[in-house]
């Protein structure tokens, strides 16, 4: 596959590998997805999913991708002890095997959360373990964001059904 539906407005439109490099940016996503501040926020703006990204274009491309977040937030921070190309493209590889279902919208949320100190301290280091924690982190927020959803899901079909039986009797 070359290319992946990406919804937008009320439609979906496809995109290629060389306009998603274009138009998916850190720059650009950390402007299209500015105003992101929650789970709820990112899975409402219909971005792909790693794994989506990985079967439409490969792995190689989107473990760059991943990378150039990871670039992004090392820049920075500035930090003393940074990391080097090859942490930064394990980590990113991890990623994408651990995280392969969060989004884009997902990821910039991860990278912003950690740039304003959400996931704690940085103590003058970054690395790897560090990095994953963030994402572990948030997807521990996402699953409860969606068990929420799905406990206000059943009770409103077991209140819909005790109300049918209710009004058959």
């Amino acid at each position: 596959m070359n290319e992946i539906m990406i919804l937008e407005g009320k439609g979906s439109v496809p995109v290629t590998r060389e306009t998603f490099s274009e138009d998916f940016t850190v720059s650009k996503c950390n402007d299209l997805y500015k105003n992101i501040r929650s789970v709820k926020e990112a899975q409402q703006t219909g971005s792909p999913s790693i794994s989506n990204l990985v079967k439409a274009f490969d792995v190689d491309f989107v473990q760059a991708y991943i990378a150039a977040w990871i670039v992004n937030v090392n820049n920075f921070l500035n930090l003393r002890f940074s990391m080097n190309d090859q942490q930064v493209e394990e980590t990113a590889r991890l990623v994408i095997n651990n995280y392969y279902h969060l989004t884009i919208a997902d990821v910039y949320l991860v990278m912003n959360n950690a740039k304003m100190g959400f996931y704690g301290k940085f103590y003058e280091r970054i690395d790897g373990s560090m990095v994953l924690l963030w994402f572990r982190t948030y997807f521990d927020e996402r699953c409860a964001y969606f068990e929420g959803l799905s406990i206000d899901e059943s009770n409103v079909l077991r209140s819909n059904i005790s109300f049918n039986v209710k009004n058959r009797k």
